[in-house]
């Protein structure tokens, strides 16, 4: 006999003033139980400790870290690993400022020429903290342009369709980059820019056909393409140890 066939037998045999009793028993009992409650734990700690702590492979997906930028702009980073096991550094959300990732509008050459690519590993890299400036290592990137292998190493740079949506029809262009876990579902890869609230932004990886399509995330978490001289967010990541 079922648990729930042993009660409904309990049950026939108990009278109408015993019913009401027994239900408010079993209620006061649903009342008290146990439930969980999930706590962050802050830590103390620099980025010298979090660079050995990567190296050792300790570094845990969805852990933040808060960043202020010496233009004041504060930012949080938040810790994500590809399929290979290595350990990303993610901006929660877009910088406050849009920007295209190609000014003349065009995708030739890929993620190499690209104007955005300039921007993230200068002007954006000199705002970056000096401790943390100091810890990151280049990171190279792989993309597959017109049958070529073109090979870039840079310190901060956009993450591909791939690294965000995982492997798909676009992975010829970048064959060597894996899903990072932070990104897996549609609600991971929404991000905020600014006052807008949720806001699509750009990712590295050029249209395969085409020569001024740029893939990008949408406000929802889906996948899109537009112009690459188009403005959108920019959620930039980097790597502290070596490729």
């Amino acid at each position: 006999m079922t648990e729930r066939e042993k009660v409904l037998k309990f049950c026939e045999n108990l009278s109408a003033t015993e019913i009401p009793k027994v239900h408010n028993f079993i209620m006061g009992l649903w009342a008290n139980r146990p439930v969980k409650i999930f706590t962050t734990v802050e830590t103390e700690s620099n980025w010298a400790a979090l660079k050995e702590a990567a190296t050792r492979g300790a570094l845990k997906s969805g852990d933040k870290i808060p960043v202020t930028l010496k233009s004041g702009e504060q930012i949080t980073l938040t810790i994500g690993h590809d399929e290979r096991g290595n350990a990303y550094f993610s901006f929660e959300d877009c910088l406050k400022e849009q920007r295209p990732v190609n000014g003349d509008g065009t995708v030739t050459g890929g993620w190499k020429s690209f104007d955005i690519r300039q921007w993230l590993n200068n002007e954006l890299f000199a705002l970056l903290p000096d401790d943390l400036q100091a810890v990151i290592e280049p990171t190279e990137i792989v993309q597959i342009i017109d049958g070529e292998r073109v090979v870039t190493k840079d310190k901060l740079f956009l993450f591909s369709k791939t690294q965000l949506f995982g492997k798909g029809d676009w992975s010829r262009i970048e064959p060597e980059d894996t899903q990072i876990d932070i990104f897996a579902t549609e609600k991971r890869r929404v991000k905020e820019c600014g006052d807008h609230g949720t806001w699509p932004y750009s990712t590295r990886t050029p249209q395969e056909y085409g020569t001024n399509g740029v893939a990008y995330v949408g406000s929802s978490g889906y996948a899109g393409s537009s112009i690459a001289s188009n403005s959108r967010g920019v959620a930039p990541g980097f790597r502290i140890t070596k490729s």
